[in-house]
């Protein structure tokens, strides 16, 4: 391995990368293509709960990372990103539920539920803005 691929390996696979980046956009990835094999198109915010999902469990598995956290939340590090996780975990599967309505909306009879939707993007927002404080707001 010559020197330059060495030393741009060692850039690309740090553990910040890995934690931040490779791991959710993995969960990601894996969504979108469980998406792509059902035929509906509208989404219940599925993917933003499989990441958020993924970073809770990056952080609960990392406590390196405590120090990178607002300061308000590094005293219950563990405790804090757990409610986290166990939360996205009970919203995703929620949202999946929501998605299969959806996909199904479109057969006669069936109804839209739109009121479903909007309350999985609300959580969505929710979630996805508790997570930007707690890691970088402070």
């Amino acid at each position: 391995m010559t020197q330059s691929l060495h030393w741009l390996l060692n850039k690309l696979l740090t553990p910040q990368a890995l934690s931040f980046f490779y791991i959710p956009l993995g969960v990601l990835l894996l969504t979108h293509f469980i998406n792509l094999r059902s035929k509906s198109r509208p989404s219940s915010a599925t993917d933003l709960f499989a990441f958020v999902l993924a970073l809770d469990m990056t952080l609960i598995a990392n406590d390196q990372l405590r120090t990178r956290v607002n300061p308000l939340f590094q005293p219950y590090f563990i405790q804090i990103f757990m409610v986290g996780w166990i939360a996205s975990a009970i919203l995703l599967a929620n949202s999946i539920h929501v998605q299969s309505l959806v996909g199904t909306s479109g057969r006669k009879g069936k109804y839209y539920p739109a009121e479903k939707v909007a309350l999985c993007w609300f959580f969505a927002f929710v979630m996805m803005s508790f997570h930007l404080f707690a890691i970088l707001g402070g």
